[in-house]
């Protein structure tokens, strides 16, 4: 980790952080891309699995069960190599969902419930509020001489900053119980 910078110029802090946080998540998002196959290029594994996983579920929904049946076959494409298997990452309510289908059970009606992902994609509160001990620690490893409170606050105007929220809403956020049904 390079030397940080003073800690009363704030931009400079700002920067610092982001740089470290940028080079984690380009770590994070290479382990993703190596992919046995060449056939989606630059695409990530998670991605492009819940793509297929969403629309074999919507068909499903609408009473045609035949993709997602063919994810659980072991000839599927994205089933043959033993590290990058579909079936292996399916979300759980799919699981569900298949289980419900081989016993009978019709779909239920109304607005199925909205999984974590789609949750996340909703509010970027629920992310931001998951980069927060990660840029806690960047500050508190590079700013050992700093007090808590300070760091806290740094943090706060850094994630929020990094995810275009307000600070208060991130606060309010993180202040929640673990058990408030509006956290993740």
């Amino acid at each position: 980790m390079d030397n940080p910078p003073d800690w009363t110029d704030e931009e400079a802090v700002v920067a610092w952080v982001n740089m470290i946080r940028d080079d984690q998540i380009l770590e994070e998002e290479r382990e993703f891309m190596e992919l046995p196959w060449d056939t989606h290029p630059g695409i990530r594994k998670s991605d492009l699995f819940s793509d297929i996983e969403r629309k074999a579920v919507d068909q499903a929904q609408q009473g045609n069960v035949q993709p997602l049946a063919e994810l659980l076959l072991p000839l599927y494409p994205f089933n043959r190599y033993e590290a990058h298997k579909i079936r292996e990452s399916l979300a759980d309510s799919t699981w569900v969902m298949i289980s419900e289908r081989l016993c009978g059970k019709k779909a239920k009606r109304g607005r199925p419930k909205k999984t974590t992902d789609e949750r996340r994609a909703h509010n970027l509160v629920h992310d931001a509020a998951d980069e927060v001990p990660i840029v806690r620690r960047i500050l508190e490893r590079g700013y050992p001489g700093q007090g808590s409170r300070q760091i806290y606050d740094l943090t706060l105007c850094i994630v929020a900053d990094r995810h275009n929220l307000d600070q208060e809403t991130l606060n309010k956020y993180l202040r929640r119980s673990k058990l408030d049904r509006r956290r993740l």
